[in-house]
This record gives structure tokens, C-alpha cells and sequence, in this order.
């Protein structure tokens, strides 16, 4: 065990609103933390104890942030792996390089369960125009093209439903690799956020069931309106995951509901925007969980104390808020994004749903 205790600096790589949570998380747990961040203006530098603006491979950068920090840990993928890499040769980092190498490419990841035999959609590597046909023809109509890294809330994807899409996907390639994978006509989506630390024990929160629209998630509730059966296996397959990946802090599983099975959509080796309302429905947020995690500080039993629905504030609805700060059962929490766009997570609102 590799104690980080109270009074530490933990260091944040990424400025969003993960990691201000994580900060405000760690705060209360008497850490200090530093935020390494290449957008100015990140949500997370108003809370920070101190942070450094850099582009995120420059090593010099790097090395003074390392040398300030007791663990490292990230709130987002789209770091250079080589990165990461490098940081790990200079403090400790939790969760490790391997975590994010898996998860930064989605052929990488698919391919990542196909080794441990757990059940995912179905998917080809795409690389060229030649790849797209053979797997629209393997695949069938309808299925979607996705870059096979980066992306995220929608973007980067093109849906064909059938002959007169291939045209725009074949006009879409762009020299990357994609990933061409069989759409599913799923009943549900539902996600498993637990923590795992370094000595492999191990919490699971309750199941979130998720409702997404144009690509972006918009409500969550937990618990999921799924079996305890089925609870079970997405719970052990998410615990499959991270002990295969030996995964120190909390990570993410997306699944999609068929007919009373489970297939595996994607992860998240993070804290996740569908587990934001275990900051006021759990015993503890996933927030306080990886902070814990990361520090070998001992896991709390993530009981939901009251069952609760997480609304999104995308965009203009950040301006909507007189009502909701009314009630005494809804919860706010704005993310202090200085400028407004269409389909930007400015918030959220967990609704407390008591008897």
C-alpha cells in the first residue's frame, strides 16, 4: 500500500468540471491539488491550490508539474500517451498508462474485450475506403462510422442507414483509423462507475440508466430499472475490467440493454458525467471515491441513500434556473464555463426523489 495522506498535493491533468469536482473532493479530504491544463479560463483553475497552463507534451512543463505533485491522476482521454509516460517516470500515476492506452482507441478497447470474452457490439477496424465497404457489407445496414480516437458527446460519428449514406462516409475518410460498429436497437443504456485500489478492493455504486439525445448525455437516474441478475453480471464484468487493466481509481462501464442481455458500448477509465448525482443521492460521490482510491485511503460503501435523477444544463438552459433553485429537492451545481454554446454542459441538476 502506497499511502498518500491528507495535506499531499495531488496533481489533476485536465481543467473541466471533473476535475473541479475532484478538486472540491479532495478539499475536503485535506488535499492540496495543481491542475496541469492547456485552455485558459478551465473551470477547475478557480478551485485549484495553483496550476500550470502548458500544451500537454511539453516536457518541461511536465517535469515541474511532476515535481510538485505526491499522485497524479487525469479527468479526461485526450492525453498523449507518451505523455503520461513520461510523468509516470517522474511520480506516481493513478490510474496508470495502460488504463488510457486502452480506452484512448476504440478499436484497441473492443478489441480488449474480446480478449477477456465479454460481449460487445459488433465492429470493424476501418482504415481505408476498401475497409468501410467490406464492413458495411459484413455489417449490415444500419451501423455507424466513429474515429477510432477522440470524440466524444457525438461528435466525430457519421450513422448509415442505408446506400446513400456510404457516399458521405466514403467522402468522411480522412487517412485516420475509424471503427465501424452494428447499431443496436437497445431498450436501455445503463452505466457501472466503481473504484478499485491498490489493493484490489473493490466498490460498486448502484446502476445508472441513461438517456441521451443528438449524442449527448441528458438525464440519469439510479437506480436502473434493471434485475438483479443482470446488476450483477455489469457489475462483475466492470470488475473483470479493471482488475485485467490492475486500474487504481474509479473507472466507467457503458452498456446497452438487448433482449435481457448486456452488451458492452464503451469505458471510461474516470470519473463520469453519469455519476454526477452520487455527489448528493450516495453515502459518497464517485468524486470522494477516486480521490480516496488514488490516496490507498480506505473505500467507502457507495450506498444510495435516495433515489435521484441527474439533469444536464446544456447550453441556454444554464439561463433557466429560477425555479429549480427554488425547490429545497433539486440540487444545482453550475460549472462556472464563462461562455455559452449550443450543446455545452454548462451544469447540472440532481432531483431528489424522495417517497
Amino acid at each position: 500500500m502506497n499511502l498518500i495522506k491528507p495535506g499531499s498535493t495531488i496533481g489533476i491533468i485536465g481543467g473541466g468540471q471533473l476535475g473541479k469536482m475532484l478538486i472540491l473532493a479532495a478539499a475536503s479530504l485535506g488535499y492540496n491539488t495543481i491542475v496541469y491544463c492547456d485552455q485558459k479560463d478551465s473551470p477547475a483553475f478557480s478551485v485549484a491550490n495553483s496550476f500550470i497552463l502548458a500544451e500537454y507534451d511539453d516536457l518541461s512543463a511536465l517535469k515541474e508539474f511532476a515535481d510538485q505533485c505526491d499522485v497524479i491522476t487525469f479527468e479526461f482521454e485526450n492525453i498523449p500517451h507518451d505523455s503520461l509516460a513520461f510523468l509516470e517516470e517522474n511520480s506516481l500515476v493513478r490510474p496508470s498508462k495502460n488504463s488510457l492506452f486502452i480506452s484512448q482507441n476504440r478499436n484497441r478497447e473492443k478489441e480488449f474485450m474480446q480478449k477477456l470474452s465479454l460481449p460487445t457490439t459488433l465492429f470493424k477496424k476501418i482504415i481505408d475506403k476498401q475497409d468501410l465497404l467490406q464492413g458495411i457489407e459484413t455489417l449490415g445496414f444500419p451501423c455507424i462510422l466513429k474515429t477510432a480516437e477522440l470524440g466524444y458527446d457525438g461528435k466525430g460519428q457519421i450513422s448509415i442507414s442505408e446506400e446513400k449514406d456510404v457516399n458521405e462516409a466514403l467522402e468522411r475518410l480522412s487517412g485516420q483509423e475509424y471503427i465501424l460498429e452494428k447499431k443496436i436497437d437497445f431498450e436501455k443504456e445503463i452505466s457501472i462507475i466503481a473504484a478499485r485500489d491498490d489493493q484490489d478492493n473493490f466498490k460498486a455504486f448502484s446502476p445508472f440508466e441513461n438517456t441521451h439525445k443528438q449524442g449527448i448525455l441528458q438525464k440519469t437516474k439510479s437506480p436502473a430499472d434493471i434485475s438483479q441478475a443482470l446488476q450483477n453480471q455489469a457489475v462483475q464484468m466492470t470488475k473483470t475490467i479493471m482488475q485485467e487493466l490492475k486500474h487504481i481509481g474509479v473507472l466507467t462501464v457503458e452498456f446497452f440493454v438487448k433482449e435481457g442481455k448486456l452488451l458492452i458500448n464503451e469505458i471510461a477509465p474516470r470519473v463520469h458525467n453519469s455519476g454526477h448525482l452520487t455527489i448528493d443521492a450516495c453515502f459518497v460521490s464517485q468524486f470522494e471515491q477516486h480521490i480516496r482510491a488514488i490516496c490507498s485511503l480506505n473505500l467507502i460503501d457507495p450506498v444510495l441513500h435516495t433515489k435521484a435523477e441527474m439533469h444536464n444544463l446544456i447550453g441556454e438552459d444554464v439561463h433557466d434556473l429560477t425555479n429549480l433553485i427554488m425547490s429545497p429537492t433539486i440540487k444545482v451545481h453550475l460549472y462556472g464555463k464563462k461562455i455559452v454554446k449550443q450543446g455545452r454542459k454548462m451544469g447540472h441538476v440532481t432531483k431528489l426523489l424522495f417517497p
